[in-house]
């Protein structure tokens, strides 16, 4: 399928797998407990934005969340951020932190009960800087992902022709 013919690219399961660099049963497990849903009129074919939220949540894995401690996290996250790719995404500020924080798209550091933090961390690598340190084609589709799933698609439009065989 081509998004030339009118069709964006869909994803299968295993496909997320392997774009997350993980066992397909752990994309199984985040489908059964709703950290993951197939496309609308879908059974088990994902979009984009689902790539993207697949690369968070296996961010999320690899740096010791389970499961069902993301799906909590994700629920708490979601009174202060109410959409659910921001709230998503926003749990990876409270990586490394005793507290569960978030930061929403305006970069602001909350609490999930809503209160604002003093944020002395360093500010994050733009995208543009970021950007050339990847090198495989897969790296390069990974980020364009990531991008679109967050709305910078000028930043995904680059990622993905770096990612285009030359």
């Amino acid at each position: 399928m081509s998004v030339a013919s009118g069709r964006a690219r869909t994803f299968s399961v295993a496909e997320l797998a392997e774009h997350c660099g993980l066992p397909q049963a752990v994309v199984e497990r985040w489908l059964s407990l709703g950290l993951l849903r197939p496309m609308r009129g879908s059974i088990r074919r994902f979009d984009f934005p689902a790539v993207g939220r697949a690369r968070t949540l296996s961010e999320l894995r690899r740096a010791g969340w389970t499961a069902p401690r993301i799906k909590a996290r994700w629920q708490e996250a979601q009174r202060v951020i109410p959409d659910p790719a921001e709230a998503l995404a926003g749990l990876l500020a409270g990586v490394g932190s005793r507290r569960v924080t978030v930061r929403t798209p305006d970069g602001r550091l909350l609490e999930t009960s809503g209160q604002q933090l003093f944020d002395f961390a360093e500010p994050a690598v733009d995208s543009e800087s970021a950007l050339p340190r990847l090198r495989t084609a897969q790296d390069w589709f990974a980020i364009g992902v990531e991008a679109e799933a967050a709305g910078r698609l000028k930043d995904a439009a680059r990622a993905y022709e770096h990612a285009l065989p030359d």
